[in-house]
């Protein structure tokens, strides 16, 4: 079988991004087409050392038997893209539009009638992708996103930034327990990784980063700017806001990981994580916005609080009830079930939520965090006006 992707790593005469056959992918594993650029290395290099042998010889078969096989993972792997992209929705399309408009190699830029100085008829990018680009066109297409990706991923300057973020973030989170959990220390967020995450793992999936208990790591979204410097940049930028969100997820997931937890809901978890991290930003004279992101989670939990005779020591359990021992969450929840004069509230919110998510949700259709919202603030309005709907239930 003839070698289909040694020639898709070497387009440096058309001013297009390339790798060299014996080139490691630095991008992270999770990055969209990783594994379909990693094994056409393995194959470019294994095709670089057949010219040593001769092709009588048994080495030589043996290498080409191991090219063709890469060759068959390598189409495996795009038929697997194609299929991927094939699914995206409207809005995740044009978040990947955009994007692709900016990193994606000059020569299909210009080809697709994506460039300025382009005379050829816009072709999307979508259709593009899923049904008429070459495998080696497409490869090519993930060989430049994958090195947009890994110039972040390796980035001093991210590096640097992160050292200094990290910092700032330990020492106002040990300021705060100090104040409101009367000096239970935080979780060692120090040995976290930063991973950049792709716009197809993050934006197009309704998220600009996220933390997987469990992980060694947070996920935030890449840079989607023009230049090297400018994505890096814009992942600094991220890290007001993203990274100390993810951070404190880290710092919080404690209850997660307990089994039957009320508080290992997604409206209640988010809540919590984004008004610490808004505490955290505003301590560290970082731009907190007036409504910010989970606005509809974190009103919701404000009007759980809100039923309580001292609101700041709700505030003290409940961040506790998030980080220490399965007992704190259970003096949490029954300071809120004494609260409210009934049993297994938290539950009993969190039950309304996913119910009302149902109703709002199309017939056929998949939940998205529009939904999630507005249930949220349908339950907020009930638990205001009707409680008893809510904990009577």
């Amino acid at each position: 079988m003839e070698a289909d992707y040694h020639l898709a790593n070497q387009h440096q005469e058309k001013d297009t991004l390339f790798f060299d056959p014996i080139y490691t992918l630095h991008s992270p594993k999770r990055t969209l087409g990783h594994s379909a650029v990693a094994q056409a290395n393995r194959q470019a290099a294994v095709v670089e050392q057949m010219t040593a042998h001769e092709p009588s010889s048994v080495s030589y078969q043996a290498l080409e038997t191991s090219s063709d096989a890469l060759v068959d993972d390598v189409q495996t792997e795009l038929k697997e893209v194609r299929e991927t992209l094939g699914a995206i929705g409207t809005a995740a399309e044009g978040v990947m539009t955009r994007y692709l408009d900016t990193a994606a190699p000059k020569h299909i830029l210009h080809m697709l009638g994506r460039s300025p100085d382009s005379t050829q008829p816009t072709v999307e990018w979508k259709d593009w992708m899923t049904t008429k680009a070459s495998n080696d066109e497409l490869l090519n297409v993930l060989q430049g996103h994958n090195y947009v990706v890994e110039q972040q991923s390796t980035s001093e300057y991210i590096a640097l930034a992160l050292d200094v973020h990290k910092h700032r973030f330990i020492q106002t989170a040990k300021g705060l327990y100090e104040v409101k959990v009367f000096g239970l220390p935080p979780k060692n967020i120090d040995d976290l990784d930063l991973v950049i995450g792709d716009v197809f793992d993050t934006l197009m999936k309704e998220r600009a980063g996220y933390y997987h208990p469990g992980r060694p790591e947070v996920v935030v979204v890449q840079g989607q700017e023009s230049s090297q410097y400018r994505r890096d940049v814009a992942v600094e930028r991220n890290f007001n806001q993203v990274l100390t969100h993810e951070f404190v997820h880290a710092l919080l997931c404690r209850s997660l990981e307990i089994p039957g937890s009320p508080l290992a809901v997604r409206w209640l978890n988010e809540a919590q994580t984004e008004a610490t991290s808004r505490y955290i930003r505003w301590s560290n004279n970082y731009p907190v916005a007036e409504d910010g992101v989970y606005r509809a989670e974190r009103m919701l939990r404000k009007s759980m609080l809100q039923g309580t005779p001292d609101i700041a020591q709700s505030e003290r359990l409940l961040l506790r009830a998030f980080t220490g021992t399965p007992q704190d969450g259970d003096i949490f929840s029954a300071h809120i079930d004494a609260a409210w004069g009934a049993r297994g509230v938290i539950n009993k919110i969190s039950r309304a939520v996913a119910f009302e998510e149902t109703q709002l949700t199309p017939v056929g259709k998949d939940k998205n965090y529009a939904i999630e919202a507005a249930a949220v603030l349908t339950v907020n309005e009930k638990l205001k006006t009707d409680p008893k709907k809510i904990t009577s239930a």
